[in-house]
Parts: structure tokens; C-alpha cells; sequence
């Protein structure tokens, strides 16, 4: 794209032509084209970054998506122990992780290495829709394997005496969950998908944005509007359901160090320590530096709020790591699924080759057949 067909200046809501076959690109700055400079200049950065979490978080995922269920149907009888609620979470959210590397990060690549949207307005919708609809989802399903296991270790100590758990996570609720999650998340972003004014206020839409290569949901600031309504949104995507874990938590120390500590005398903190830790710090380590980096933009550069986002990137990968590469009997599934696919590429040559030659020799020795 170059200078004549930019239009600089113009806020990204009102620069699309959804009836393009291609994407008009505004900025404030044009320098050497639509594209920011630093692009440019730090593009093959981006491009390394971008192929490394499809490469390991895309095989990581993939491989947790079909050894689990392999291992479930082949050897029923092992690993029985982890064939239960969290088991299920743990491969959805490696679905709505994998789904977010596999159809959101490749047209990253397409702007860093093209230096230009050359797609559609309707394909650039699709991708910020698929993209923040899984990770709103891959959140809320973090936050429910949280709550599940803490609760599950609550009824294991306050119930050890009675025949049923306080609690009972049973398959349809966790099929529940899993559809609630997105259910819910398609609500919280529909307002952007379908630029929503209500109120006297514009909830944002998907655009297009040059400063990082993808199509998100901006805000479009109505003359009398004074926030951004997308802020609201995405606090409620990303932030509501680690809120959510951590007010339980708060609610198990308070009863803890209170009076009513009885409650749980024999309830052993470390392991609702272990799983509340587990379930934040990658939300803290790796999306709050591009929270802060957006909401302050007047304190920082547009480098380093793209630098943040690739940051952030990584959280779809460490979950893989976290919530199934970390348990010993998920590693144990993927040596067995590994070991099988071995068995079966070295022993399917043999039989093929076996069952030439035995063709083969039919052939020269028709006699034989008779």
C-alpha cells in the first residue's frame, strides 16, 4: 500500500469500507506507507516470536487433544484416577487455546511479513470474533478448573465422614460449564461484534489496527462520550474470572483466621495455595504488563505496547504447560500415545513390504495359487 491510498488522521471506526474487497488502513504518522515504522524495523522479531507459540503452543495443544482421549479409549483401565471433571476442562481449554493460535496468529504473520492487511473486512471481523471469543472462553475455563479443584479438595476433608460431597461436579456440569463459557463470552463481546450504541454509548467494533497487526474491538467515542465501553468489556472477559478465584480465596483465608476456623480445622491451605497461584500468575505475568500498556498509552510508546501483547501471546502457551504438561500422569499419556504411533510407523512398512513381496511371489509363481 502505498502513501496515496492512506488516509491519515482519521480514527480506525470511520476509515472502513466494508464493501472493499480490501482494508483501508488509517494512521496518524504515515511513514513510508500505512505501516508504523517500527514494523518495519523490528518486523522479523515479531515473525520469530509469532512462529514459536504456533510451533510449541500449537503441537503442545494438539498433542494433549489427542493422546488424552487415545490413552481414555485404548487403555481404559490406566490412569483411572484421571478420568474425571478437571480431566474434561483441561482439553477444553486446550481446544480454545489451540483454536485461538491456529486461526488468530497466522494473519499476524500475513500483516509482519506483507506489511498490509490483504484481506477481506468481513475475513478481518472473523479472526478479532474466533480470536477474543476463545480467549474470553480459554479465561472462564481456567477460572472453573480453579473453583473445581478447590472444591473438590474442600469435600474430600470436610465430608471424609459422610457419604456424599458437599459439592458434586457430575459430567452434565461440566458440560454445562464448558457451554456456559461461551455463551457468556459471546455475550460480553457481541456488543463490539455488532457495534452496539446504547446508552448514548458505542461499545466498540472490530477493526483493523496497524500498531499490531491484528483485527480487534476498538472503541468508537461518541461526542458525548468520555470512556471507552471496550475497556468495560474486556475487563470483564479477562479480569472478572480470576476476580472471581480470588474472592473464594479471600473467603477461605477469612474463614481460616476467624472464629468459625473449625470449619475447616482439617483443611490443609497449601493445596488451595497451590491451585489459586497456578491459575493467576500467568494471568498477572503475562496480561497485565499489555493491560498497563494499553490503558496508560499516553506513558507508553506503541513499541512497547506491541511488545506487551506478544507477551501476552505466551499465556496460550503456558497454560499447555501449567494445566497438562505439569502432571506426571499426562506426561506418562503422551510417552504412550508417542510409543504407539512409533510402534505403528516402524511395523506398517514391514507388513506393507511383507505383503508385496507375498503379491509378488503369487505373481511369479502362478502354479503356487492353484
Amino acid at each position: 500500500m502505498n502513501n496515496s491510498t492512506c488516509i491519515p488522521k482519521i480514527f480506525f471506526c470511520d476509515a472502513i469500507d466494508s464493501n472493499a474487497s480490501r482494508i483501508i488502513i488509517p494512521d496518524e504518522n504515515i511513514i513510508r506507507g500505512c505501516v508504523p515504522q517500527f514494523i518495519k524495523d523490528y518486523d522479523f522479531l515479531f515473525i520469530i516470536n509469532t512462529l514459536l507459540i504456533i510451533l510449541i503452543g500449537g503441537t503442545g495443544h494438539l498433542l494433549n487433544l489427542i493422546a488424552v482421549p487415545y490413552v481414555y479409549f485404548r487403555y481404559p483401565n490406566k490412569f483411572v484416577r484421571r478420568w474425571n471433571q478437571v480431566t474434561i476442562l483441561s482439553l477444553h481449554l486446550s481446544f480454545c487455546d489451540l483454536v485461538y493460535i491456529l486461526l488468530g496468529l497466522p494473519f499476524f504473520l500475513s500483516f509482519y511479513i506483507k506489511h498490509d492487511f490483504t484481506f477481506s473486512y468481513s475475513l478481518c471481523w472473523f479472526t478479532g470474533m474466533v480470536r477474543n471469543l476463545n480467549a474470553y472462553t480459554s479465561f472462564y475455563t481456567v477460572a472453573a478448573i480453579a473453583l473445581m479443584r478447590m472444591t473438590s479438595d474442600l469435600n474430600s476433608r470436610m465430608t471424609s465422614d459422610l457419604n456424599s460431597s458437599i459439592i458434586q461436579w457430575t459430567l452434565k456440569a461440566t458440560i454445562l460449564i464448558c457451554c456456559s463459557s461461551w455463551i457468556f463470552s459471546f455475550l460480553v463481546l457481541s456488543p463490539s461484534l455488532f457495534n452496539v450504541t446504547w446508552g448514548g454509548v458505542n461499545w466498540g467494533r472490530i477493526v483493523p489496527s496497524p500498531f499490531t497487526g491484528m483485527c480487534d474491538d476498538q472503541n468508537c467515542l461518541l461526542p458525548t462520550q468520555s470512556f471507552s465501553a471496550t475497556q468495560i468489556l474486556r475487563t470483564i472477559g479477562m479480569d472478572l474470572p480470576f476476580v472471581i478465584i480470588l474472592s473464594i480465596y479471600a473467603v477461605v483465608i477469612t474463614i481460616k483466621l476467624s472464629r468459625f476456623r473449625h470449619i475447616l480445622q482439617d483443611f490443609n491451605l497449601l493445596n488451595v495455595h497451590k491451585t489459586v497461584w497456578m491459575s493467576v500468575l500467568p494471568h498477572l505475568i503475562c496480561l497485565i504488563p499489555l493491560q498497563v500498556a494499553v490503558r496508560i498509552r499516553w506513558l507508553t510508546s506503541t513499541l512497547t505496547s506491541i511488545i506487551a501483547f506478544h507477551w501476552y501471546m505466551w499465556i496460550y502457551v503456558a497454560n499447555f504447560f501449567i494445566y497438562s504438561a505439569s502432571i506426571k500422569d499426562f506426561r506418562e499419556m503422551y510417552k504412550i500415545f508417542l510409543k504407539d504411533c512409533c510402534n505403528i510407523l516402524t511395523v506398517l512398512p514391514r507388513r506393507i513390504f511383507a505383503l508385496e513381496m507375498n503379491n509378488l511371489e503369487g505373481r511369479n509363481n502362478p502354479g503356487l495359487e492353484s
